[in-house]
């Protein structure tokens, strides 16, 4: 079965803006089943005890207003992959 292009898998799951950007926090509780306040942490590494995870991603604002943020929707699948590995592995 052929995977499904990036640019398409997430169309209607989530509202792109004209640049491509979707609101972090849903998709935060769509793919990874958390509250953006908690994802956000693995952005950029600030807070002691999560990793930055976001290093070379396309992601809009800063971190401590997690309301605010926005993920460029062909590097969704690579934040969810990233995020989930490094939970799986520091459980």
């Amino acid at each position: 079965m052929a995977e499904t292009p990036k640019t398409e898998k997430f169309k209607g799951k989530f509202k792109v803006d004209k640049n491509g950007f979707c609101d972090f926090g849903h998709v935060s509780e769509v793919e990874l089943d958390m509250q953006d306040q908690y994802t956000s942490r693995y952005i950029n590494g600030a807070i002691t005890g999560y990793p930055k995870l976001g290093e070379g991603l396309r992601i809009l604002g800063d971190p401590s207003d997690y309301h605010a943020l926005k993920i460029h929707k062909d590097d969704i699948d690579e934040f969810v992959r990233r995020v989930k590995e490094f939970r799986k592995l520091h459980r």
